[in-house]
């Protein structure tokens, strides 16, 4: 598919970038998997950050009403054929490289892993019940999300920042923001370093329920990143876009494409990316490369208690 259109990479990765999650059609061989649901969300999050904008409306085989009609041709619901639905997907993802519009998730690993569904029979009634899927234990989750930022994550972002590339950071889902905290986000970013970055305010999980919709968010997004990185003109069919207020939530972090992750430069098994898969350079360090402070502290140095590192000992570099 996309033989004309799409010269990048063709290996598999659960991640947002990668045409073929959430698109088994698109998948050969041992790739395609029944739990190969993808994140539809962050579609239409994409879409609206786009220069597309959520004024857009979008064509599609189907006639039903969308809540996000610009974003309607990258669902499964919009009935495109598989490869136009690639199609419009490759064209956002194009248009946000361009602009230097970047997803950056705060973990360097995926915490949500698919577990295989398990079944259990009941010693009373003798009914079958399927149980509870395993997950990493809760309370390891916000250490994890500390360790990846102070040992990666943190790094890109202040290096695109102090080269003056960086002019938005959003954290986006309230569980990341209270996990990090802003002003790790803040220290990233400047921390007393004269810089023109800012953090905007938290931007909700795309996924979250939110009461009426989350159509208001998708707008202010949209218009707040409008003005950060101006939209290319795509000549689609429009309505009026609204304008960012005081209270605007933000865009997304937009660090430039030389220093941004390209498709490309990501390393691949059939299943996940591996940590030591960071391509070195700006694009990313491998783990070996982690700076470390004056006391050469490494992953193994951090203090831990019976569940996991606690974050406020975390120490920074």
């Amino acid at each position: 598919m996309l033989q004309d259109t799409y010269f990048g990479p063709r290996g598999f990765i659960s991640l947002v970038y990668c045409l073929g999650y959430g698109e088994n059609d698109a998948l050969k061989g041992k790739a395609r998997d029944k739990s190969n649901k993808g994140t539809p969300q962050f579609w239409t999050l994409f879409a609206a950050c786009s220069s597309r904008g959520v004024g857009h409306v979008a064509t599609t085989n189907s006639k039903k009403t969308f809540s996000s009609p610009f974003a309607a041709d990258l669902l499964k619901g919009g009935e495109l054929l598989v490869e136009e639905r690639l199609k419009a997907k490759l064209d956002v993802l194009e248009d946000l490289r361009d602009r230097g519009i970047w997803l950056l998730d705060a973990s360097v690993f995926g915490w949500y892993m698919s577990q295989p569904q398990e079944y259990s029979r009941s010693p009373i009634s003798n009914e079958v019940h399927r149980r509870t899927k395993t997950r990493p234990p809760k309370d390891l989750k916000t250490p994890s999300l500390v360790l990846s930022w102070e040992l990666f994550t943190k790094h890109v972002i202040r290096e695109v920042a102090e080269e003056g590339n960086l002019k938005l950071l959003v954290p986006i889902g309230m569980e990341v923001e209270a996990a990090l905290t802003r002003e790790r986000m803040e220290d990233a970013i400047g921390g007393g370093r004269s810089t023109e970055a800012r953090v905007t305010d938290i931007f909700p999980a795309p996924n979250a329920w939110i009461p009426g919709g989350y159509g208001p968010f998708h707008a202010k997004l949209a218009a707040l990143v409008n003005e950060a990185a101006p939209r290319i003109n795509t000549g689609a069919r429009t309505e009026e876009v609204p304008k960012v207020g005081e209270d605007g939530v933000g865009a997304v972090v937009i660090p430039r494409d030389k220093l941004g992750f390209k498709s490309e430069e990501f390393l691949k098994d059939e299943a996940c990316f591996k940590l030591e898969g960071f391509p070195r350079g700006k694009a990313g360090l491998k783990s070996e490369d982690f700076p470390r402070d004056a006391a050469g502290l490494t992953y193994e140095d951090f203090p831990r208690d019976e569940v996991g590192v606690k974050p406020e000992v975390v120490p920074k570099v």
